[in-house]
């Protein structure tokens, strides 16, 4: 019995030490540019995250004029750019971009990171700093030198200079409108010469057809990869690569929002302000974008019925978002 308790307390002992030296292998920092700016100047704050890989640490959600703290507002941010670094680790970053609007001196932080453990999630902080705003003030030694007694007047609003129009000027800054709309109105009366004179007097019966609906492309894209089974390949990063292509083409397709050029962020940012989607389809968007980058950033690895959930929770999006789009034909006499 007393070997069996030396060996179970052997075994304690060696697990507690690498639980131990596994959670402090995790490094999570909060850096500012500068800790003194003026009113209304900005600054830049990196939030740094140094891990093993294969960890999925979750970075802070913020949008474009969130508060950090009252009167200091985020004016914007960068994507999570990923560094490998030595030992089997990577070195996690991203910068946001503030502005004070008030002065005094604020504590900023500690930001909060999730860490995923199992089917829960554990909180970890950054450090805090303080941040110092300075009020504006006037040199009032512009106004008035007290060592010379030389005082800098300050004088009224001149009177508007009377300067006529003439046809000389106008010609001058306008003539080329001018020439221009002559020349629409030629190219007009071509268009017109040649449509209904060679054309239009044929009769002919036109079909209008528009291009297919945004849905049913995303539907027929997202359909191609479930029967590639990319993620059951091991394929993840360019599973969800081509996932959310789908759905920023989509989103393009049927809001008109530059979403392959936009970020994350960006574009939940322009539903947030334009109102497009309802609140349901824009978390599920939300959590579909932020997954997507983690993997593909932050070399997350999702279970595989997660997996599963974005594609179907992608199915659903679009289904729910979809157009009606009739097609009309129209007869030109």
């Amino acid at each position: 019995m007393t070997y069996i308790r030396q060996l179970l307390l052997l075994i304690f002992i060696l697990t507690a030490g690498y639980v131990n030296a596994f959670s402090q292998s995790i490094s999570i920092s909060a850096k500012i540019d500068k800790n003194r700016i003026n009113f209304s100047d900005t600054a830049v704050i990196t939030l740094e995250v140094k891990q093993p890989k294969g960890i999925f640490i979750r970075f802070p959600l913020y949008n474009v004029r969130d508060s950090l703290v009252k009167d200091v507002d985020i004016i914007s941010y960068s994507n999570i750019d990923s560094t490998p670094a030595p030992n089997n680790m990577v070195t996690l970053r991203q910068r946001l971009i503030i502005q004070a609007f008030n002065s005094g001196n604020f504590e900023i932080g500690p930001f909060m990171f999730m860490q995923k453990n199992g089917n829960t999630f554990d909180t970890l902080h950054s450090n805090s700093f303080m941040l110092e705003v300075a009020q504006f003030t006037m040199d009032t030694t512009l106004l008035r030198n007290r060592d010379t007694a030389a005082v800098h007047k300050v004088f009224g609003i001149k009177d508007p200079i009377d300067t006529p129009f003439n046809l000389e000027e106008f010609f001058a800054r306008f003539g080329w409108l001018v020439i221009l709309f002559y020349f629409l109105q030629l190219v007009a009366f071509a268009v017109w010469y040649f449509y209904f004179r060679k054309v239009g007097s044929k009769g002919i019966m036109e079909i209008y057809k528009p291009k297919e609906p945004a849905h049913l492309i995303a539907l027929n894209e997202l359909e191609k990869l479930e029967h590639e089974k990319l993620w059951q390949q091991n394929r993840v990063k360019e599973f969800h690569i081509r996932l959310t292509e789908i759905l920023r083409k989509y989103i393009e397709n049927r809001y008109e929002i530059p979403a392959l050029e936009q970020t994350s962020y960006e574009i939940v940012d322009s539903f947030e302000q334009t109102r497009l989607l309802e609140s349901g389809s824009l978390a599920m968007l939300k959590e579909m974008l932020v997954n997507a980058d983690l993997v593909k950033f932050a070399k997350a690895q999702p279970l595989a019925d997660e997996n599963e959930v974005a594609l179907q929770n992608a199915y659903t999006f679009v289904k729910n978002t979809k157009q009606e789009v009739k097609l009309r034909e129209e007869n030109n006499n």
